[in-house]
């Protein structure tokens, strides 16, 4: 603006020379605008997708790890019921039995690995025999803990049995 103050004619170098500027001028805020307004935002942008490409194999490093330890820690839940239901299954009676000339034959099929059924098989003297069968609410851990715990309570009791109380209830109230 400052060179057409000074030109003389509208053919002067000066009012040229003026155009000119203004053209420059005009191309560099231009350019600026455009490069603030349209090319900063896609360049953050682009940034933006390349960090989140870091998370991702990041993040998929981490879930292969905590997948990994899942695993470990499943297969060792796995190995620890397996062992509970060798321990359960080690307390049932013998697969076959045979009490003056009575023969049981049985077989123990858990619907998980470890169940809330339970039973038994006693010589309550030489003209009796006993049996319970156990059956709680539920399965798995819970369920298994209590029958254990019951037949415990039942082999003891079987012991020192009153042939006159054979009611399941006062059994268990006793």
């Amino acid at each position: 603006e400052a060179l057409f103050t000074l030109y003389v004619s509208v053919y002067d170098t000066y009012n040229l020379l003026g155009h000119i500027y203004k053209i420059v001028s005009y191309y560099i805020i231009l350019y600026g605008i455009f490069k603030y307004n349209i090319t900063t935002p896609y360049l953050e942008l682009q940034k933006a997708e390349n960090r989140i490409k870091l998370y991702a194999n990041n993040l998929e490093k981490i879930v292969d790890k905590r997948t990994e330890e899942l695993k470990k820690a499943n297969e060792k839940l796995t190995k620890e019921l397996d062992y509970a239901r060798f321990v359960q299954q080690s307390l049932l009676p013998k697969k076959y039995l045979s009490f003056n000339g009575v023969s049981f034959t049985s077989r123990y099929i858990p619907c998980e690995r470890l169940s809330g059924d339970f039973f038994g098989i006693f010589k309550m003297n030489k003209d009796n025999i006993g049996m319970y069968i156990l059956d709680v609410s539920g399965h798995g851990v819970p369920a298994a803990l209590l029958t254990v715990l019951s037949n415990n309570y039942f082999r003891n009791f079987h012991q020192d049995i009153n042939l006159n109380v054979l009611d399941p209830a006062k059994i268990l109230y006793s």
